[in-house]
């Protein structure tokens, strides 16, 4: 289906598939996934709009909930955890910042896939960013 849904230009046929989000998230057997979608989907957005950035315990909960979505690397999550969490608040205030004040995304996305950020990288920074902006996602989140 997925295969056929991304050649389709049916906005009827992907309102389907993202109304059969949550139908295909509950079908999963995997518990810890069920509550980090949740977590991910209802509760942090709101959370880092409000506070700004996001914190080293939440970035590590946001890569877990990335790898159990996808191909599990250890070794990522093992970088994201040993980030220091100082640093993890103020690289993404300032990448947050950039975003909501001057819609540069490519700026918030270079502090965030900075070195500082080992394990976070421009594969998974701008769904970090879209968890916190109001802006539609890029293409690339989808």
């Amino acid at each position: 289906m997925s295969s056929t849904l991304f050649r389709s230009n049916s906005v009827d046929a992907w309102r389907a598939a993202l109304d059969g989000y949550a139908d295909a998230v509950s079908s999963s057997d995997n518990p810890a996934f069920i509550a980090l979608d949740k977590w991910v989907i209802g509760t942090l957005p709101t959370l880092l709009r409000k506070q700004g950035h996001i914190t080293q315990p939440q970035l590590s909960r946001l890569m877990k909930y990335k790898l159990l979505r996808g191909k599990w690397r250890p070794r990522l999550q093992m970088f994201v955890d040993g980030l220091d969490k100082n640093m993890v608040v103020e690289v993404s205030s300032q990448a947050f910042q950039k975003l909501t004040d001057d819609g540069d995304r490519a700026g918030a996305l270079k502090l965030l896939s900075g070195k500082e950020m080992k394990g976070v990288g421009p594969v998974r920074s701008p769904r970090h960013l879209q968890i916190c902006s109001t802006a539609p996602p890029s293409f690339s989140l989808l």
